[in-house]
């Protein structure tokens, strides 16, 4: 019989910030090393705003998640306070400020980066994806007008840039797209909208009111129509029937009715969105959340509580959100479109919150909070638990709040007394499992991950000898060394270790590995 080695932890460090690293060192010592939470992932690279000089207003900065691979976008060295960056898909606009006002487009390389025009003297107050390589721009035509009064489009070409039509509106930048049918939806969900909703295919003749498009395909159960958003080939509308009750319709690619959605089953609100997962079809109408049941056809309610405004992203069939209790605290919880299956996932709450990001790495949730004293930090669970816990803060308040994946890499913004603001990355720059197995002939392997009570740390056929088994929490301190040679087997108690990760670095005769372990 084998003689099982039980490495005994004894343990009373925090793992509060698991291994950090400095990703890029823009400007030494200086603030203002990353300038702005303006960031967007396109083609494989991180697009943010940053300064390698002193007193500098700074430009565009890619990186790949690499410090060679962040670099200062060529031929934009005078472009600074960069905003609405809108990813179209092969294409990325946004508008820059090089002594005025400009609108650009790339499609990710210098000499493919183009000024399409400037839009000093009629400011734009928000940008919308329309389809592939266009996007929607909402124009003021004169600075003194407080809201915009022009629809437009552009194809990242100067001819293909142009005025839509004029609008009427009554708000700045309160405005929503979708896409149906290969058409783009765009509704206003402020309270006092006057916008009429609109689909457009980005032409002049092809945009009209959608209640028009409705009337044209028999769908005449609205009278006016105050929201609606497309996912895939379905349609939401909602607005005033004709003896002025508020309901919605759900329709299908034919404008077929699928579902009439009316009180008291279901309230109508302003902002309306829809989300897929699989068997359900959650409907967002305010802080409302439902979920629409495609097999069945059953509507219920899963919550009251989702903040309006919110973050969310959907992650293998679950959705995650912040929500808001009556009582005013803040949390951030999970559904699978059932009532059974949402949750509220513990380790954060706060009265206060004023950014709403989530990101997923992995099997990893990392999420935006905020504490009551306004001190921006981040929070991350594993995808199988329903309990968050501390990653990072982002150096104290008013910073900036870059935080995004890259390259499978986490990466964020923050500041230290050393660096300054600068961006940082999470793993550390390591190889990645399946060459470190490789390197072993795939022959250690953890039993099961994440881990509650004991890691369990298997080889194959061939045994370990002369080998050296490190145990390193996330601050990247060493807690525990011990040599292993001639055992298939290990098992490292972890009951009484705090929850959070944790790193195991094995060397042996026959390679060396890294793993990476989530104690739950």
């Amino acid at each position: 019989m084998k003689k099982h080695f039980i490495l005994m932890l004894i343990c009373g460090l925090s793992v509060d910030l698991p291994a950090q690293h400095l990703l890029k060192d823009l400007n030494p010592g200086n603030e203002n090393g990353v300038q702005s939470s303006k960031n967007i992932v396109f083609k494989g690279k991180l697009y943010f705003h940053g300064s390698d000089k002193p007193n500098n207003a700074g430009t565009i900065w890619t990186t790949d998640g690499t410090s060679e691979g962040t670099i200062a976008l060529p031929n934009l060295s005078l472009v600074n306070n960069f905003d609405f960056m809108t990813d179209a898909g092969s294409k990325l606009f946004f508008q820059g400020f090089g002594f005025v006002k400009v609108l650009y487009v790339t499609d990710g390389t210098p000499s493919g980066t183009l000024n399409l025009i400037g839009l000093e003297t009629m400011p734009m107050t928000q940008m919308l994806k329309l389809d592939e390589g266009r996007v929607l721009m909402l124009i003021k035509s004169n600075t003194t007008l407080t809201h915009p009064d022009q629809l437009w489009v552009s194809n990242g070409t100067l001819a293909g840039t142009f005025k839509i039509r004029d609008i009427l509106t009554s708000s700045s930048d309160t405005y929503i797209s979708s896409n149906f049918n290969g058409k783009a939806l765009i509704y206003d969900f402020s309270s006092n909208s006057t916008f009429e909703p609109l689909i457009t295919d980005g032409t002049v003749e092809g945009t009209k009111p959608l209640l028009d498009e409705l009337l044209s395909k028999n769908v005449d159960e609205l009278q006016s129509i105050s929201n609606c958003y497309g996912l895939n080939d379905l349609l939401i509308v909602g607005g005033k029937t004709k003896n002025g009750a508020e309901e919605a319709i759900l329709l299908n690619q034919q404008f077929q009715k699928i579902k009439e959605l009316k009180a008291p089953e279901f309230n109508l609100f302003g902002r309306v969105r829809l989300y897929s997962l699989s068997g359900h079809l959650l409907i967002q109408s305010g802080s409302h959340l439902y979920s629409y049941e495609t097999a069945t056809g059953d509507l219920s309610r899963l919550s009251t509580f989702l903040i309006a405004a919110t973050d969310s992203k959907i992650l293998k069939d679950r959705f995650y959100a912040y929500f808001k209790e009556t009582s005013g605290i803040n949390y951030f919880a999970v559904t699978d479109g059932t009532q059974q299956g949402t949750h509220k996932i513990d380790g954060w709450q706060s009265s206060v919150i004023s950014e709403y990001n989530i990101q997923f790495r992995g099997d990893s949730i990392y999420y935006l909070t905020e504490t009551n004293t306004q001190i921006k930090e981040i929070y991350t669970c594993h995808i199988d638990s329903l309990t968050g816990r501390y990653f990072s803060d982002f150096g104290g308040r008013f910073r900036p709040t870059v935080m995004n994946v890259v390259n499978d890499i986490f990466v964020f913004s923050r500041n230290t007394a050393e660096e300054g603001v600068e961006l940082y990355r999470f793993p550390m720059a390591e190889p990645s499992s399946s060459r470190e197995e490789k390197e072993l002939g795939s022959e250690c392997r953890l039993v099961q991950n994440p881990v509650r009570d004991y890691v369990q740390l298997e080889f194959g056929t061939t045994i370990p000898t002369n080998g050296k088994l490190t145990l390193i929490d996330g601050n990247g301190r060493t807690i525990r060394q011990m040599n292993i040679n001639g055992e298939s087997r290990y098992f490292i108690p972890v009951t009484d270790l705090p929850s959070g990760w944790y790193y195991i670095k094995i060397y042996t005769t026959n390679g060396q590995e890294s793993k990476i372990i989530f104690k739950e």
